[in-house]
């Protein structure tokens, strides 16, 4: 399942606004990252988002895996 369906699906279920579920995602995202030395937290070099990144490259799941289930580090 992609991830707008599973933004759209948080929201449905919990009442936040998508804004709230990104927020909250990042959130999580910053806590599953530490300790991972092939992750870090910066803007993605090709569609600007702040997220977790593949050091290696710079680039956000979804730009460097093209799969949108990476987003917020989940590789």
């Amino acid at each position: 399942m992609g991830i707008v369906f599973k933004m759209i699906e948080e929201c449905h279920k919990t009442g936040e606004s998508p804004e709230q579920v990104d927020k909250r995602w990042k959130k999580e995202a910053k806590k599953k990252m530490k300790g991972d030395p092939n992750k870090i937290w910066g803007e993605c070099e090709s569609c600007g988002t702040e997220t977790v990144l593949v050091k290696e490259v710079g680039l956000c799941g979804p730009c460097c895996f093209g799969e949108s289930d990476t987003a917020y580090g989940n590789w």
